[in-house]
């Protein structure tokens, strides 16, 4: 049995990851939507489950 793709998140304020945080570059809005889009709908088909660490 295999399980369905994850979607984690992680807020930066409260953060468990303690490793250098400067930014490197950024993501256009274009490229930002897109993926949005795509785990929105992945996440609406059942496809992939969001996963809230911080709970």
């Amino acid at each position: 049995m295999t399980c369905p793709p994850e979607i984690n998140t992680d807020i930066l304020e409260r953060s468990y990851v303690w490793e250098d945080r400067t930014p490197i570059g950024t993501f256009s809005s274009v490229f930002t939507s897109k993926i949005q889009s795509s785990l929105i709908a992945l996440a609406r088909s059942g496809g992939a489950s969001v996963v809230d660490r911080l709970k």
